[in-house]
């Protein structure tokens, strides 16, 4: 994979400046006391390289003086990525860097004898000024350029509703060792203070994408799978649109497809065609006989008309006369039914009545049988049949209902009849008016040599059938595209499943590199680790978040915490040295590690620890320290030595020569 290299850092403004040596070893220490800018060294790299760095901000409260002091200041690196070079410029706070190629050529030298030199000569016709936010104008960042000279691909996140994509400041959490108060916290704390930022999911993604291609190649999937998903979202809407213009178009004909509606559309053609040729055939003269013809055929529809509606009038008139009879009828059946409730009621309760009580004084009679009350003979059957019992009235009550239930459906045949009857005269008389009118100018143009009313008529149905064209030729310009978009979604469909199969599929091969590098990390981890705390028995990662375990979660001094963060990063770059296939950039930055507390008995072993790989190729540590914080045999590898006198930033100007 490819590898990073800081050559020569150079700062400089209008009151300050710095350069620094070419760096040549893979090991470069800062050397200084404390406030001797061995930390702003630090950061102006990170600054170039696109990271944020609050001492430079106006709106900070702990200001770097002077940078922020500085006018029309600006950081220059000289970088190697892999085989290629570059100068990297950035303003300070500007959000734009300047990268420019360059290459090692042998060019004369300025004595004009004749001898050559090798000089550094820009391909300025590469240059590229590349911002650092992304943005709908500028989508292509400095992050993303870097990271494609790394050969680290760019992963797209989804987080909760919010989408982004890991950038070069995120991967430098685990390869800026910063002066952090709490080494206790492995990651550089991020830029933007927020829940997603500093979240496990981007801890471990970090790790994740640093440790290998397989890991990045299943993040791109999940992007990939993400951006299908999103675009036939957005290719659903738009399906859903068209959809809802075709049924406006459509009306209330049924949905055909753009087959059938060419079909149609065809035919509607052949209809047109067909009524020109008509309609120039009317425009020829014609003979009066065919005119009179023409009023004949009129007058005779006019009067079968009338007759129809003469006899629809008779039908109608015998309705009313029925309706009348029947709601007579109705209304005499009601009495019926009422005064038979009443008599039900009355005689249920009084029992005023009966065969053997006199009609006059309502006593009681002794009657001999088949004799009526006054002593007349007579039949039994026959006298009864004045006198019923509870049951044979109420027996008569639902006769006499059943007849007004009858008579109610009569009266509603009558009606609907009466309805549908007048409803045939209206339409008869309208289209007799409409025949009369007709009717009228034919009688106008009977001496005319064309047909104006045939011609007229045929104009109407032209007019219809265009009508009728122009609606199925937008139609099938929807369906047309309807169908597109519905054969696009099943594609991107089948797409999306592709994607999310490969994305299953990538992911179980991460789990199992993953599971790999952890066991790997964990014993470079645990030597580096045993070798450089004396009470350290074990150490190990977490298969979970990669967090460190020391002693099985034992509880050690806070200086122990020095040991425990500087070992995770050295760990870092030694995987990436016997792992061919890491991401890691084979880079790192230590920032004075001599923090919580502890001496330099201890910090000394520790930074020693990087004796493991010195002897290795293609890397960079570049370690700032304080004066003698390292082992002896590493004083060859200091490169600039800060003291009291010899600060970092110096003044382009003394008082006496401003």
């Amino acid at each position: 994979m490819g590898s990073l290299r800081i050559n020569r850092v150079l700062y400089e403004g209008d009151s300050y400046y710095y350069k620094s040596p070419n760096f040549k070893n893979n090991l470069v220490i800062i050397e200084g006391k404390n406030g001797n800018g061995k930390s702003t060294f630090c950061k102006l790299i990170y600054h170039c390289l696109g990271g944020s760095v609050d001492e430079f901000k106006k709106t900070s409260k702990e200001r770097h003086q002077e940078i922020f002091g500085d006018k029309n200041n600006y950081i220059e690196l000289d970088i190697s990525i892999g085989e290629g070079s570059f100068l990297v410029r950035r303003l300070i706070n500007d959000n734009e860097i300047i990268v420019t190629p360059y290459s090692l050529e042998e060019v004369e030298d300025d004595t004009g004898g004749g001898e050559k030199e090798v000089a550094a000569v820009l391909q300025t016709d590469k240059t590229k000024v590349l911002p650092i936010n992304r943005s709908e104008n500028k989508p292509d960042t400095f992050s993303d350029w870097i990271l494609s000279e790394l050969r680290i691909s760019v992963i797209e996140l989804t987080y909760g509703s919010a989408n982004f994509k890991i950038k070069i400041n995120d991967l430098f959490r685990l390869i800026y060792h910063d002066q952090s108060p709490d080494p206790n916290y492995i990651y550089k704390k991020p830029e933007s203070d927020n829940y997603i930022s500093d979240s496990i999911l981007i801890r471990k993604v970090i790790f994740e994408i640093l440790q290998g291609e397989k890991y990045s190649d299943y993040y791109k999937a999940i992007s990939k799978t993400k951006e299908l998903e999103k675009e036939r979202s957005i290719g659903k809407v738009i399906l859903a649109e068209y959809e809802s213009i075709a049924r406006e178009l459509r009306g209330s004909y049924e949905a055909k497809n753009s087959t059938f509606l060419k079909k149609e559309l065809d035919d509607n053609d052949d209809r047109l065609e067909k009524l020109h040729a008509s309609r120039e055939a009317l425009k020829k003269p014609r003979k009066v006989k065919e005119s009179f013809n023409d009023v004949d055929g009129l007058k005779q529809n006019i009067l079968e008309g009338e007759l129809v509606v003469s006899e629809r009038k008779r039908q109608l008139f015998d309705l009313y006369k029925e309706k009348s009879r029947l709601l007579e009828l109705k209304s005499l059946t009601r009495l019926e039914v009422d005064q038979v409730a009443k008599i039900i009621h009355t005689h249920s309760r009084l029992n005023l009545f009966s065969a053997d009580t006199c009609p006059y004084c309502l006593s009681k009679v002794n009657r001999q049988k088949d004799h009526c009350v006054c002593g007349a003979k007579i039949e039994e059957a026959q006298y009864e049949r004045f006198f019923y019992t509870e049951s044979e009235y109420k027996e008569l009550l639902k006769t006499k209902q059943a007849t007004f239930s009858s008579i109610n459906f009569a009266l509603s045949d009558c009606q609907a009849d009466e309805v549908a009857n007048e409803k045939e005269i209206d339409s008869i008389e309208e289209n007799l008016r409409r025949l009369r009118n007709k009717l009228s100018e034919q009688l106008i143009n009977v001496d005319d040599d064309t047909n104006t009313l045939a011609i007229n008529d045929v104009d109407d149905k032209i007019l219809e059938l265009r009508e009728k064209d122009s609606s199925l030729r937008q139609l099938i310009d929807i369906e047309v595209k309807l169908e597109g978009l519905v054969k696009k979604d099943d594609i991107l469909q089948g797409n999306v499943s592709d994607a999310k199969r490969a994305e299953k599929m990538l992911e179980l091969k991460a789990q199992v590199d993953i599971s790999s590098k952890v066991v790997a990390f964990s014993k470079i981890y645990n030597e580096f680790m045993t070798q450089s705390l004396p009470n350290c028995r074990s150490a190990k990662i977490d298969g979970e978040d990669y967090t460190p375990i020391i002693n099985d979660f034992e509880y050690k001094e806070d200086s122990s915490r020095v040991q425990k963060r500087l070992m995770y990063y050295l760990t870092l770059l030694k995987m990436s040295l016997e792992n061919s296939d890491s991401s890691f950039p084979r880079f790192l930055m230590i920032d004075t590690p001599d923090t919580a507390g502890i001496d330099d008995e201890r910090l000394i072993p520790t930074i020693g620890q990087i004796n493991k790989f010195l002897e290795e190729d293609n890397y960079q540590v570049i370690l700032t320290t304080g004066v003698g914080a390292y082992p002896k045999e590493f004083d060859k590898f200091v490169s600039v030595r800060l003291r009291d006198d010899s600060k970092l930033l110096k003044l382009k100007y003394s008082e006496t020569e401003i």
